[in-house]
């Protein structure tokens, strides 16, 4: 091989994937963040149907909220029902987004190494499409060794954010959600 060959095959290789990303990103998203995002959903496609007891402690700004006990039903590709008695505060989007309408209406803006609670995550920050989606922007921290949704921040009218965080229980070898906590500011 002569000096320089493997040099000029790589370089032009660099470049082309450097452009491809440009180009992925321009589309209108990281897609980085968007492969995050289905690896959590393919996580669960195996998944056809489960219940989960949930208990539920929401923690909201001059509001005493008692902790909730309800039972969640979850039946592919994204039926959620929910028993509880009296009332019982739960985001059925936020227990198990749906990553088809979540990429539909948010565009992947950017995604980070963080961590909660000394696990390492990466954050997956959406921001809305469209002026009439609500919340304007969402951010999703996922834990990339069991492909969870850790914990889900939304911003909402005047900047208030409420953040949901969760706890798994492993379930024949699958993470399913046991706990949520939502605390509102």
């Amino acid at each position: 091989m002569r000096p320089g060959g493997l040099r000029q095959r790589v370089i032009p290789r660099v470049m082309a994937l450097s452009v491809a990303a440009a180009v992925a990103v321009t589309r209108g998203g990281d897609p980085a963040g968007e492969t995050i995002l289905r690896n959590v959903e393919a996580r669960l496609a195996a998944v056809h149907d489960y219940a989960v007891t949930l208990d539920v402690v929401a923690d909201i700004e001059r509001l005493n909220v008692p902790p909730m006990h309800a039972t969640m039903y979850f039946k592919q590709p994204d039926k959620v029902h929910i028993d509880a008695e009296g009332f019982a505060m739960l985001p059925r989007e936020g227990l198990q987004p749906n990553v088809g309408k979540l990429l539909g209406r948010y565009a992947v803006a950017g995604v980070a190494k963080d961590t909660l609670d000394g696990i390492a995550v990466r954050k997956v920050t959406l921001l809305a499409k469209s002026d009439r989606s609500f919340p304007r922007s969402l951010t999703v921290y996922v834990n990339p060794q069991r492909w969870t949704t850790e914990r889900i921040v939304t911003s909402g009218a005047a900047d208030r954010l409420a953040t949901i965080s969760f706890t798994y229980v492993q379930v024949e070898g699958v993470w399913l959600p046991g706990g949520m906590t939502a605390a509102f500011a």
